[in-house]
């Protein structure tokens, strides 16, 4: 005979400890949080400490250490969310594009956006990892910065005359 499933509710949710709770809450996505909190003002005192939400961010995004960019934990991850969500909507737009337009898109990125970009898709976006890309890509940039550098001389020697 096999055991009977329990079904957590909402009171033996309330019932456990609060570390059990704040276990539980962590791995809950941030709409959720937010709409349990709501409801509860025993979850919304778990979930408004700072402890939780640099635990959170931790584990969320294991590369943070320390606060980067906001003064609280909180907002430290609701950036990070918005960050994260904003590039994975550029990620579907590019994906989305004729193979020719997004090739052309991003030839134009600079260096640290493109490997942003590339490093955050793992592998997504096929250009990324396309050897002539990259070399058509470096030509590119090697092609802008002659042009400045051309531009740049011009305007030394005009002023030297």
């Amino acid at each position: 005979m096999e055991p009977a499933e329990t079904e957590m509710t909402p009171a033996t949710f309330l019932a456990l400890p609060d570390f059990l709770q704040r276990e539980m809450l962590y791995y809950l996505d941030l709409n959720s949080i937010l709409n349990v909190c709501a409801v509860s003002r025993k979850l919304r005192e778990l979930c408004d400490s700072e402890f939780f939400w640099e635990r959170k961010t931790r584990l969320d995004f294991p590369d943070v250490l320390d606060l980067e960019f906001k003064p609280t934990w909180k907002e430290e991850y609701r950036f990070l969310w918005i960050d994260t969500a904003t590039k994975e909507r550029r990620i579907a737009e590019i994906l989305d594009l004729p193979s020719d337009e997004r090739y052309n898109l991003l030839l134009e990125l600079e260096y640290f956006d493109l490997e942003g970009l590339c490093d955050f898709a793992k592998g997504k976006i096929p250009e990324c990892s396309d050897r002539e890309f990259r070399r058509h890509w470096l030509l590119n940039e090697i092609a802008k910065e002659r042009t400045k550098y051309e531009a740049w001389i011009e305007t030394e020697l005009s002023k030297a005359e």
